[in-house]
């Protein structure tokens, strides 16, 4: 399943729009955000950073 989609049906697909929708992901949205194609590398490290920073909250 791909985060990037809204419940209308709109794929973000610009690295500003998904950047915006990472700061909401959890963290089985992080991964599955992680296993697309072709993601930006911005994005990918946007999404490792948040996965990390949720990881680092659970283990407080």
């Amino acid at each position: 399943m791909n985060p990037f989609t809204s419940k209308t049906g709109y794929v973000a697909q610009s690295t500003e729009n998904r950047l915006d929708m990472v700061r909401s992901f959890g963290i089985a949205q992080c991964q599955q955000a992680l296993q697309l194609p072709h993601l930006q590398k911005t994005v990918i490290k946007a999404v490792n950073a948040r996965l990390k920073r949720m990881q680092k909250e659970q283990n407080q």
